[in-house]
């Protein structure tokens, strides 16, 4: 059951039904594409650790060293904006492209994984959220209409071009 607060979001977010409740974790493992709008998830990360009382940990992936630098300065600002009394904060960066990897790296019981409805990966672009719970058996909590709509025209061109290739 969502909060009412989150209910009258502009951006609502969804849970994705699993064992855990959100209450019984310890940390968000928040998963940020290096191309997302980190304004934009600010907010609704932010109201998603205050309402659940959970920690934050930003996890990002680039793909090469150049890129590290500027992706970590700009989850510092953003877990900087997040932190009040209650909303502790905390940003790693990684070089790789595997989430699944990644997030077993950093996950420990308790902890629940925030992705975004728009994240896909792979040959046939599939949902993260799909790909993680199936590889993972951990919570996942989806935050949607994070992604500006030329990320899901992008996503709909990469899968067609994806489908034709094949």
């Amino acid at each position: 059951s969502e909060n009412p607060d989150m209910a009258s979001d502009p951006l609502p977010a969804h849970h994705v039904p699993v064992s855990a409740s959100v209450e019984s974790g310890r940390r968000l493992i928040v998963l940020v594409p290096a191309d997302s709008d980190h304004a934009a998830m600010t907010h609704r990360v932010w109201k998603l650790a205050n309402t659940t009382g959970m920690h934050v940990q930003f996890l990002s992936l680039c793909k090469d060293a150049a890129q590290e630098p500027s992706l970590r300065r700009a989850l510092i600002t953003t877990s900087a904006l997040i932190r009040d009394g209650r909303v502790c904060a905390e940003v790693n960066v990684e070089i790789g492209m595997n989430w699944v990897d990644a997030v077993k790296r950093n996950c420990q019981p308790g902890d629940m994984v925030v992705c975004f409805a728009e994240q896909r990966v792979g040959l046939l672009q599939r949902p993260l959220s799909q790909i993680l719970e199936s590889n993972l058996g951990t919570p996942v909590y989806i935050l949607s209409g994070l992604y500006p709509e030329k990320h899901s025209r992008s996503n709909r061109l990469s899968q067609l071009m994806a489908w034709a290739g094949s």
